[in-house]
């Protein structure tokens, strides 16, 4: 596998030259303030000829140890030995994303399909169902990774794009086959649970009406100051909330709040929220978070030991853990950066999920304020 990568800044410009060397995909992540979207998309083309062109906006860049806003961070990818599909398709809300999840798997699997790399609208689509959808149609050892596009901590619209203007209420999903491609995968948090632990008692879907029979948002504003509670939902991205099956701690999943419904009292997240699992709020320290994230860059490094030639890594990281850390946010890029092996290609993004195989039980699943990384070569 041949792989480039390359930034954008309002100082600096492009880092790197336009490449003569035709690639199969390009993957640009870009701040959603960006105005012109399709003059964006213009010039990433200039830069790489490639067959297929992938754009996602972010809460934030990463490349290789840098923690960037405002920017343009590119990947560029030429197969040697590996066979591929992307495809695009629209989302019309998180009410549909368990069916447009069966429509990807049926139009993406084959026997050889070794893993699934997802790009999806952040507001518009429940992570969780979407996930279910795609596994009930590929096999169980097929890797799903990737997240949800980003918009800072403003939660107003969200873009994904294939191979023109990115859009809300898009998906984007990458198909690799055959033996030759290598995925290495790992996620972790860092995050500490604090105060009682509570019962799920009603909840549809992605949302979250009651903790042991109290009304979720009124409890959840009682740990909040004044001015948390009047800057909700971003806010809320501070105090995530762990949730597992009430006699499974080891299956915990993180979930992160991208809406409130004031009339219901409702807590809107990213991912589902099941009735009868235990949730407990949590809270992150600097050093946790920096940990987690070099974690999760250890769990790839094994698994991508057998890779020849140049392999790219893509963190994934949520934007909560970005809004929490502030100026000390490169550190954790820095610290997964360093942490996995020499010569990668490392480029990623803040977002409102992250999609990962977990690391306790193997089966993926949405994550909420991780550091996600996937690193993908071929042998």
């Amino acid at each position: 596998m041949i792989c480039k990568t390359n930034k954008w800044t309002e100082e600096t410009g492009w880092e790197q030259e336009a490449s003569s060397q035709k690639f199969d995909i390009v993957t640009y992540y870009f701040s959603p303030e960006c105005d012109n979207k399709k003059q964006l998309l213009d010039e990433v083309k200039k830069l790489y000829q490639a067959n297929d062109y992938i754009g996602l906006s972010t809460g934030g860049e990463i490349y290789n140890k840098e923690a960037l806003t405002g920017s343009v961070v590119v990947s560029a990818v030429k197969f040697e030995k590996t066979n591929y599909k992307v495809l695009q398709f629209d989302i019309a809300g998180v009410k549909s994303s368990f069916q447009v999840g069966e429509v990807i798997g049926k139009e993406l699997s084959t026997d050889d399909l070794k893993g699934l790399m997802l790009f999806a609208d952040g507001l518009h689509t429940n992570g969780t169902q979407l996930i279910a959808g795609i596994q009930g149609n590929v096999s169980n050892d097929t890797i799903i990774t990737g997240g949800l596009a980003g918009d800072n901590d403003k939660f107003t619209n969200t873009y994904v794009g294939l191979n023109e203007t990115p859009e809300i209420k898009k998906i984007v999903a990458v198909a690799l086959y055959g033996d030759n491609i290598v995925i290495g995968h790992g996620s972790c948090g860092g995050w500490d649970n604090f105060g009682p632990k509570r019962k799920i008692t009603k909840a549809e879907d992605n949302v979250l009406y009651e903790l042991d029979g109290q009304p979720a948002l009124s409890l959840y504003k009682k740990y909040l100051t004044e001015e948390q509670v009047e800057q909700l939902p971003g806010s809320g991205l501070l105090f995530p909330l762990c949730i597992h099956p009430e006699d499974d701690p080891n299956s915990e999943l993180v979930r992160t709040i991208v809406g409130v419904d004031e009339e219901k009292q409702g807590l809107i997240f990213a991912g589902e929220i099941p009735e009868g699992h235990t949730a407990r709020l949590m809270m992150g320290s600097f050093d946790r978070l920096i940990d987690g994230a070099a974690t999760a860059a250890e769990m790839t490094s094994d698994q991508a030991e057998c890779i020849v030639g140049d392999r790219l890594s893509m963190m994934v990281s949520c934007i909560g853990r970005r809004l929490l850390m502030g100026q000390q946010t490169s550190d954790e890029v820095e610290a997964a950066f360093e942490t996995m092996n020499e010569g990668v290609n490392s480029v990623g993004y803040y977002s409102y999920g992250e999609i990962s195989p977990h690391p306790k039980t193997g089966f993926c699943n949405l994550h909420n304020q991780t550091m996600t990384i996937t690193v993908i070569g071929e042998k």
